[in-house]
């Protein structure tokens, strides 16, 4: 058993210099994977080539086709913006049964673009860290207007909401949020929040023993 091969000391130096070429292939070979699959919307003839910047921009949305036979539409795997948070859906999913189970969501990149429009941000060079950073709420001008927190979505919520309400929007229309319209939203959803306080406050009450 000592001198079995599964026992044989590991050359360290060696291991990591045989691993790191079979990393550094890795990387450009899942970015041509993903360009392969990338629609032509809007791309100048400088992006052809879909550097790495492009891959992670908003506009690039990809979904998961595992999760949307599974789950639906509704699912996270549905709307996935740009590299890092494809490549971590692959890394985590454990619905994944293709060897590339990734298609371009062209709903969810017509969202993406006319999102980006509505704020005069370039489609090719924003990030969603980008969009993140300026924390802005968005109105579905497709969507009948309502009071309710609900009503008012995130960038990325606007991308999820429009690829879900495939028989209803036939085309993405946004409006950034009034300040009226958070203060209200704010205000209907702390109301919201004390009534299920009292409400959870009352069905406690009712086991409580009667110790009169």
């Amino acid at each position: 058993m000592v001198n079995h091969p599964s026992r044989a000391v590991v050359d360290i130096v060696r291991a990591v210099d045989e691993i790191r070429p079979l990393i550094e292939r890795w990387l450009p070979f899942s970015m041509r994977e993903f360009a392969a699959i990338y629609p032509a919307i809007n791309v100048p003839k400088s992006l052809a080539k879909f550097p790495e910047t492009h891959l992670s921009s908003v506009a690039c949305v990809f979904c998961c086709t595992s999760c949307a036979v599974v789950i639906g539409l509704s699912s996270p795997g549905s709307s996935l913006v740009g590299w890092d948070a494809t490549n971590a859906h692959r890394r985590k999913c454990n619905r994944l049964h293709l060897v590339h189970p990734f298609v371009m969501s062209e709903r969810g990149c017509v969202a993406a673009v006319s999102l980006l429009e509505e704020l005069a941000f370039g489609p090719q060079t924003t990030l969603p860290k980008d969009l993140d950073e300026h924390h802005k709420l968005f109105v579905c001008r497709g969507c009948s207007p309502k009071s309710s927190s609900k009503n008012l979505l995130s960038w990325s919520e606007c991308i999820s909401h429009f690829i879900a309400t495939s028989q209803m929007h036939s085309t993405p229309s946004w409006r950034v949020a009034l300040p009226d319209e958070i203060s209200l939203a704010k205000e209907l959803e702390e109301q919201g929040l004390r009534a299920d306080d009292d409400n959870l406050e009352y069905a406690a009450s009712l086991f409580q023993p009667d110790i009169s």
